[in-house]
């Protein structure tokens, strides 16, 4: 048997319209935490307990005297002093001022958090379509239709496609260098840090291997997305059954920074061999107490997944980061809210970038990157599950959707 279908030919000229939304991480972020996670005893809970941190580690091995005649226990080897001495150098110049700093020099930066690269117009820069690295999460939709003689939309010709990705994460350059150094000065391997698992930077089920040891790359989980369908309405929002005005999309998507499901990937289990590497250290007998030390504390700050969150690290508490774009696209080349609603919700990480020209005219905000809703990282401090409940094929977990007109 076959189905039959009828084609009816229209008369007007095809228009594609693309709306893309970009978040990002600043530089000049404060990561000063919110009770419960301010009083847990961790580098994290505020800017000045990670610059004390950072302090503390290195000063200790830079002190040691300097190994001369290979490694003993009461002298530091030179590549791990070096790599000490590099990343005291940028705390310093870092400080805890979230936005008094060298440019490209913060503690969102030397942690790795931090996309570099800001954009400066409504024009959206290449990069974030090719680079997964250069952003944290980011959606396009597309919206297609047949515009009339009478610059209407032909009513059925409206057609949206949604498109997303979530980033890459970065270990912290400190990380990658003291497991070089460390193999270097030791003759202790980096531990192999490769793992598989499902929805790796695109929701489609597939799984992807991640090699953090050779790139420092953890790429972020990609969860599934919320679209409806496209709406035809008039000038006035109104659905129409006719030829109308704008096509009014709805689409909700995100993800997880990459610690998440790193911390998660329980077949290949990366973080047991990032142990196993801290724990060999420690009962190496020609390695100082201080060295062993900068091991231990890179496994508690990203690798250990004790599920108690005040003894494991804290990234399994990071919450997922959405946003919702809630739109006309119309036929006079003009994009206007739904009823009034904001154009861009989202979490509350991290910054959000909507590169459209007349969002000022839409009475939303206007930053010099054009729309850029602040992150607010304090309102991040309270305790979740941890990563052993953060699995592929995770949904978002949104407040209630809003709705499009008619539906």
């Amino acid at each position: 048997m076959f189905d039959a279908i009828a084609i009816v030919p229209i008369s007007g000229t095809y228009v594609e319209d693309t709306v893309d939304a970009v978040t990002l991480f600043s530089e000049d972020e404060d990561l000063d935490n919110a009770p419960p996670i301010q009083y847990v005893n961790s580098p994290l809970r505020t800017r000045q307990a990670l610059y004390d941190w950072a302090l503390e580690l290195t000063q200790n091995v830079i002190d040691l005297p300097t190994c001369t005649n290979g490694p003993r226990a009461d002298c530091a080897m030179p590549r791990i002093k070096q790599a000490m001495t590099t990343w005291r150098q940028t705390v310093l110049a870092a400080g805890t001022d979230p936005e008094n700093h060298p440019p490209g020099v913060s503690i969102a930066s030397w942690l790795n958090f931090a996309n570099l690269q800001t954009p400066t117009s409504d024009i959206m820069p290449s990069l974030y379509e090719t680079d997964d690295g250069s952003y944290k999460i980011r959606s396009k939709i597309t919206i297609s239709y047949v515009k009339n003689s009478s610059g209407l939309i032909v009513g059925g010709s409206e057609h949206a496609t949604y498109d997303h990705r979530t980033g890459d994460t970065h270990l912290p350059k400190f990380v990658m260098e003291s497991f070089a150094a460390i193999a270097q000065d030791y003759g202790i391997a980096a531990p192999d840090m490769t793992y598989t698992t499902a929805d790796l930077n695109e929701h489609d089920g597939l799984e992807r291997t991640a090699r953090p040891s050779l790139n420092g790359i953890l790429p972020g989980r990609a969860y599934a997305y919320a679209g409806k369908a496209p709406v035809l309405v008039d000038n006035a929002g109104n659905p129409t059954s006719g030829d109308g005005a704008c096509v009014s999309a709805l689409f909700t998507s995100g993800g997880a920074i990459g610690y998440r499901p790193m911390q998660g990937a329980d077949v290949d289990r990366p973080f047991d061999r990032v142990d196993a590497w801290k724990q060999t250290l420690a009962s190496t007998t020609t390695m100082p107490e201080a060295v062993a030390a900068v091991g231990a504390e890179i496994y508690n700050m990203f690798f250990n997944t004790n599920v108690i969150p005040v003894f494991g690290s804290l990234f399994q508490q990071a919450p997922p980061i959405w946003h919702e774009l809630n739109f006309q696209v119309c036929a006079d080349g003009s994009m206007r809210k739904n009823d009034g609603r904001p154009l861009l919700r989202s979490s509350h990480m991290p910054d959000q970038y909507l590169p459209q020209p007349d969002l000022a005219d839409m009475g939303e905000s206007v930053w010099p990157m054009r729309s850029r809703h602040r992150a607010e990282w304090q309102s991040l401090g309270h305790l979740r599950p941890s990563s052993r409940w953060h699995q592929p094929g995770t949904h978002l977990l949104l407040p209630r959707q809003q709705s499009l007109p008619g539906s």
